[in-house]
C-alpha cells in the first residue's frame, strides 16, 4: 500500500515522498483543496506542525505546483467559515497565521496577497484579526524580515481596519537591524539559478545546457529541478512579443526535444515514469 499523505509528510516530513503523493492525487484544477486538507490536519496540533504544513505549501508555491490563484482559492475555502470556525477554535486566527506565515518570511508570496486574500472578510469586518494574525506569526519567524516586507508592501494597518498602536503588531514600527534597507531585495540562490539557466537556453546550445544542468546537478535531477528545467526549456522554444506567443516547432525539435530527452531518458521504467510525471506535470501547471 502506498503511503497516504497524512502519512508521508505530517507524520514523517518526507517532503520529496509528499511531492509524489500530491502529484499523484492534485491536478492544477483540485490542488486548491491541499490548503483546506493541511489546515483540518494540523490545527489542533502543535504549532510545529502548523510550520510544517506551511512549509510544503511554501515548497509548492517555490516550484509552481501550486500556483498562487490556487492558493488563493485554498484559503478563500477555508476563510469562508472563519466565523464557524472560530465557536470551536477560538485561536484559529493564530493557527492559520501560523501555518501560512512561512510563505511570506521565505518571499514565496508578496504581502499584497493577504489583502486580496481578505477580501471575503471584510463583510464581517474580520480582515484585521485576518492580518494580525498573519503577521503576528511571521513575526516570531523573523521579525526583521516581516518588518522589511511589510514596509515593501506599501500596505498599512488601516487597509485592515487595524489600530496602529495594537500591541501586538507595535514590532512593526522598530528600525530594521542592521540597517537593511526596506528597498533592497536579495535574490535567493533558487533565482540566481534560474537567471543563469535562463540565460544559458537563450544561447539555443544543446552542449550548453548539458554542461550546465551537469556541472550543477549531475545527470540525474530532484523532482523540483527537473520541473523547472521542463518548464524553462519549454518557455525558451516559444517567441514572445507584447501582444502574442508562439511555439517555435523548429526550435523545439532542435533544441527541446533533445534537452528534455537527455534528462527525461532512464535505465528503469520505475525512474522513467517518475520523470515523465514530473515532466507532465511542469507542462501542465
Amino acid at each position: 500500500m502506498k503511503p497516504s499523505l497524512r502519512d508521508c509528510y505530517f507524520q514523517i516530513l518526507d517532503i520529496r515522498e509528499a511531492f509524489t503523493c500530491i502529484c499523484e492525487l492534485y491536478h492544477v484544477t483540485n490542488i486548491h483543496y491541499l490548503v483546506e486538507f493541511s489546515f483540518n490536519i494540523v490545527v489542533e496540533k502543535k504549532e510545529k506542525d502548523r510550520v510544517n504544513a506551511g512549509k510544503l505549501l511554501g515548497y509548492l508555491l517555490k516550484n509552481e505546483t501550486l500556483p498562487r490563484k490556487e492558493f488563493l482559492n485554498g484559503v478563500e475555502a477555508v476563510l469562508e467559515f472563519a466565523e464557524d470556525l472560530l465557536i470551536d477554535i477560538p485561536q484559529f486566527w493564530g493557527y492559520f497565521g501560523a501555518m501560512i506565515a512561512i510563505v511570506f518570511v521565505e518571499r514565496f508570496l508578496d504581502l499584497k496577497f493577504i489583502q486580496d486574500s481578505s477580501a471575503i472578510l471584510r463583510a464581517n469586518q474580520l480582515e484585521g484579526k485576518y492580518c494580525s494574525g498573519i503577521l503576528t506569526e511571521m513575526g516570531k519567524l523573523d521579525a526583521s524580515v516581516t518588518i522589511e516586507l511589510w514596509r515593501q508592501s506599501g500596505l498599512t494597518l488601516s487597509d485592515f481596519n487595524l489600530d496602529a498602536n495594537d500591541p501586538k503588531l507595535e514590532f512593526l514600527s522598530k528600525p530594521l537591524v542592521n540597517g537593511v534597507k526596506t528597498d533592497h531585495v536579495v535574490k535567493t540562490p533558487e533565482e540566481v539559478y534560474m537567471e543563469k539557466l535562463d540565460e544559458t537556453l537563450s544561447k539555443h546550445d544543446v552542449n550548453s545546457i548539458f554542461s550546465f544542468v551537469e556541472e550543477k546537478f549531475g545527470a540525474n535531477l530532484d523532482n523540483n529541478n527537473l520541473r523547472l528545467l521542463v518548464s524553462r526549456v519549454t518557455l525558451a522554444c516559444v517567441d514572445s512579443n507584447k501582444s502574442d506567443h508562439v511555439l517555435n516547432e523548429q526550435r523545439l525539435l532542435n533544441f527541446g526535444v533533445k534537452v528534455m530527452k537527455k534528462f527525461l531518458d532512464s535505465e528503469t521504467e520505475a525512474e522513467s515514469n517518475r520523470k515523465q510525471l514530473q515532466a507532465l506535470f511542469s507542462l501542465q501547471v
